[in-house]
């Protein structure tokens, strides 16, 4: 008996550790589901910061799910990440980048930020991030992001400031006296053809 207490405290162990296991492997995949689900990249990872410049290393929760946020065709050997770095517009980097640093350098634990990217399709999009930042030593912060795909909203905003400029040019330059006139009817612009 003196012999065979040690093999079933280690086989109560391993079932223990098997049976955590288990409840581990169904939270990751519950949250990759949720993730999924919620139409949005969930992504983590680790700042460093080397001569002044920052080394961000992270990877999505979800490999899956970021395909579906933003489809790239990724390399065999290569991961999601480092093609979607490639995939943004070019003209974006230097605010990204100001922002990052910006949010970092003035101990912000949180920072969003719009940009551009082009997918796999030759289809440009409009992605939003926000990224929440938690120092975890001199030099060094945890980040956790989560990118949405903003398209439709980016360009609803610019059919609304077109159709906009459209009416202001029509209002300023049209030959018909106009006025706006609010609901309390109160007056609050006129056009030149209507002082006239």
């Amino acid at each position: 008996i003196g012999r065979t207490a040690p093999l079933v405290t280690d086989l109560a162990l391993a079932i223990d550790n098997a049976r955590l296991y288990d409840q581990l492997r169904e939270q990751a995949d519950s949250l990759e589901r949720v993730v999924s689900a919620a139409n949005c990249l969930l992504w983590h990872g680790e700042v460093r910061e080397r001569d002044g410049w920052y080394e961000w290393d992270f990877a999505p929760v979800s490999e899956e799910a970021a395909q579906n946020v933003f489809p790239v065709d990724v390399p065999e050997g290569d991961q999601w990440h480092n093609v979607v770095g490639h995939a943004r517009a070019s003209e974006d980097d230097a605010t990204m980048n100001s922002r990052a640093y910006d949010a970092i350098q003035s101990g912000a634990l949180a920072y969003g930020q719009d940009y551009r990217a082009i997918d796999k399709h030759g289809e440009m999009h409009w992605l939003h991030e926000d990224v929440h930042l938690e120092p975890l030593a001199e030099g060094r912060w945890r980040a956790i992001g989560v990118t949405t795909d903003v398209t439709e909203r980016k360009q609803a905003e610019e059919e609304v400031r077109q159709s906009e400029a459209h009416f202001r040019r029509i209002f300023e330059e049209g030959p018909l006296g106009m006025a706006i006139i609010e609901g309390d009817m109160t007056l609050t612009d006129v056009n030149d053809a209507l002082c006239r």
